[in-house]
């Protein structure tokens, strides 16, 4: 593991950003694909709206959960859009040992669970996506003390 992170350390010229623990670049690696597939993956929800919704329409009896694609609003996604770019920022601030970064991550994991919880009717409360929100801010908390 140790080779992999010293080998993405020197192919982006990180090598100035020696201090930064494992554990700080592994969360921002797992936050740079995470939140990069869900803000491509909203952007393109947004754009082809209506094919997604004529899709999942036509495919309602084939598809679980159509039915929960079908009542999201087309502002659902430009905001998870922009919700995901906040992490994704956030994330490269962390990486390069900014301190804003964390600011800026948390805000936006928040206000996507606020989103989620305005634009998405659920039966049962998401804890898995606040456990997960929960589990990285503590993980990123942990490591604040070695960013400016």
């Amino acid at each position: 593991m140790r080779e992999f992170i010293h080998g993405l350390t020197h192919t982006f010229n990180m090598d100035k950003y020696k201090s930064r623990p494992d554990l700080l670049t592994v969360l921002c690696i797992l936050t740079f694909v995470g939140s990069g597939m869900m803000f491509l993956s909203s952007v393109m929800y947004a754009l082809n709206y209506e094919l997604f919704q004529e899709w999942f329409s036509a495919n309602e009896d084939k598809f679980p959960g159509a039915s929960l694609y079908l009542s999201v609003k087309r502002g659902f996604s430009i905001w998870n859009s922009f919700l995901y770019l906040g992490s994704l920022i956030g994330a490269i601030l962390m990486f390069k040992l900014k301190k804003a970064g964390f600011h800026i991550y948390t805000s936006s994991q928040i206000f996507l669970l606020i989103v989620s919880a305005f634009y998405i009717k659920l039966d049962s409360f998401p804890l898995m996506g606040l456990l997960t929100t929960l589990i990285f801010v503590l993980l990123y908390h942990k490591n604040i003390k070695y960013m400016q």
